[in-house]
């Protein structure tokens, strides 16, 4: 025997708050004072201002060798230090995906550097994190009524990741039906809210940039194989998924326009893309780099790219982050 409770305004959902406006036909997410709870939590830390979840390393232009980090093997982590670097980003991990996706980069980095950072990096990695997050709070995202097509922005970036590794980026979301071919300069599908958000290291090394985005293909299209069932058997019919990449010689490839003379260099399971492109289950486009949605979540941005765009991903508490930039001016800045 349980208790049970029935609320028939649908107001929440596993934590998450709904706000509903069925005129304009809106949904908005949010999970309330998350943040704040968790920065009590971890109150270790200090606080103050910051636009940036990450550290961003300013490229040395001119440089004909760029040297790659040292692994520090040698500086391990304590079983405490350990432990408390797992709660923050399984605490933080669970928010970033329901509903402030701009921390997955910052979450997914301070789950790398465990096993090739030292405690002293990793500690003012985690620093900057919680700033970022006590600067954000309580952040929102909007879903709209739309026609239910599954929509995908797919991008990589090529060996900025450490032992050789790069991170492949997708933004998944419905909208309007696609109209095909779809061409560069065609007007894009109304932005809707994303249904998920992939920022991962791509296990394998690869051996180019083209390389690295089609393997980022492969991995968001077999991510949304279950999504694109669960929509038919939900009743809204599917034709072939778009993938949006920003790169020509990948969507070539894939498209059979380009002709890639050392195909033995790619494993042979990106292919599976290659064939499900065929089989009219997705269609690959190209369009700019500044257009491609997945790009934020595969590269670390300096904090004015992070204030710049922001907005496009989630909906800003513009009360508390105004106030808190004139805080900031004042020199007495402190998030509580």
């Amino acid at each position: 025997h349980y208790d049970i409770t029935i609320d028939r305004e649908g107001s929440i959902f596993c934590g998450i708050h709904l706000k509903w406006d069925y005129n304009k036909r809106t949904v908005r997410c949010s999970i309330p004072k998350y943040i704040k709870k968790a920065r009590k939590r971890f109150s270790q830390f200090t606080t103050r201002h910051e636009d940036s979840p990450h550290r961003w390393n300013r490229p040395q232009y001119g440089k004909y060798v760029q040297y790659a980090k040292l692994i520090d093997e040698n500086d391990s982590l304590t079983p405490a230090q350990k432990k408390l670097c797992q709660e923050i980003v399984g605490v933080f991990l669970f928010y970033a995906r329901a509903i402030d996706n701009t921390m997955l980069v910052a979450i997914g980095s301070i789950a790398t550097a465990m096993s090739t950072s030292s405690w002293k990096d990793i500690r003012q990695r985690l620093q900057q994190f919680l700033n970022y997050a006590a600067t954000h709070p309580d952040a929102e995202i909007q879903y709209h009524a739309s026609e239910m097509h599954l929509w995908i922005h797919s991008d990589a970036s090529y060996l900025n990741e450490p032992k050789a590794r790069s991170r492949g980026g997708g933004y998944f979301f419905l909208s309007s039906k696609p109209n095909f071919p779809i061409g560069p300069n065609d007007t894009p599908p109304p932005l809707n809210a994303p249904i998920q958000v992939n920022s991962k290291v791509i296990p394998n090394v690869m051996s180019s940039a083209q390389e690295s985005e089609t393997g980022t293909g492969y991995i968001n299209a077999k991510d949304a194989v279950p999504l694109r069932t669960a929509l038919e058997e939900m009743g809204h019919k599917q034709g072939p998924t778009p993938i949006q990449f920003d790169n020509l010689c990948a969507t070539g490839i894939l498209n059979d326009t380009v002709t890639q003379r050392r195909s033995k260099a790619m494993d042979m399971r990106f292919y599976w893309l290659k064939d499900r492109i065929a089989q009219k289950q997705f269609y690959a486009f190209w369009r700019r780099g500044d257009t491609n949605l997945a790009d934020y979540f595969t590269k670390h941005f300096p904090a004015s790219h992070h204030r710049n765009v922001r907005a496009t991903y989630v909906l800003n508490c513009m009360k508390i982050y105004n106030s808190l930039q004139a805080q900031t001016s004042s020199g007495t800045a402190r998030v509580c």
